[in-house]
């Protein structure tokens, strides 16, 4: 009622006009909660070759309406060199968020399926109060990738069973790399050999 008729206030034993308390609300508004949706490590800006390999993934991509991609072969190949640079030119189509996560599949004890669910709703909504159980959570990433057009890169993946919780919903789009060759619905596997000799050189 003070602050509606406009009459001062004592406070601590100063008197202010309603203004200066108006001011000092404002001020102290919560800062926003930062998210981190922007993700993608940049791809090497000196990348040379595998032309007729990125020429077939976009295509897949933008004209076959292909959403889940797995690039598959062995270690050192340039698996993840390659999809950072495909994820880099289809970044325009998927403009909310591009998230990348390294699943650790050649390491003893790969990532496990949780901490990939924590780590992309983490992305999204830092302070939720998550749930323990992996079905939970599962529908919590879901739910906050649900309408998202969100591009979604899966590093070193160790198995198929690895990846299948993680597939997000239609809107967002899939890249996987592994050095293991697994296939489910859905999937487009492309397999990487090494650079012919010139590229090489």
């Amino acid at each position: 009622n003070d602050l509606n008729a406009g009459r001062d206030l004592t406070i601590g034993g100063d008197v202010v006009g309603r203004d200066k308390i108006v001011q000092t609300i404002i001020n102290e508004a919560p800062a926003p909660i930062a998210t981190s949706l922007h993700q993608l490590p940049p791809p090497p800006r000196d990348f040379t070759g595998r032309e007729a390999d990125l020429a077939e993934l976009i295509t897949k991509a933008e004209t076959d309406g292909v959403m889940i991609f797995g690039l598959q072969g062995m270690g050192g190949i340039g698996k993840t060199t390659l999809a950072l640079v495909l994820a880099e030119q289809l970044k325009p189509r998927y403009p909310d968020a591009q998230l990348y996560l390294d699943l650790k599949g050649a390491d003893m004890r790969p990532l496990s399926v949780t901490a990939a669910l924590t780590h992309v709703i983490r992305a999204y909504r830092p302070t939720a109060q998550l749930p323990e159980g992996e079905a939970e959570l599962r529908g919590m990433y879901s739910s906050v990738l649900e309408g998202q057009r969100g591009l979604l890169l899966l590093d070193n993946a160790s198995d198929e069973a690895q990846v299948e919780p993680l597939l997000p919903p239609a809107s967002c789009f899939l890249l996987i790399t592994s050095r293991q060759h697994f296939i489910f619905p859905g999937l487009y596997a492309k397999d990487l050999n090494v650079l012919p000799p010139n590229d090489a050189r």
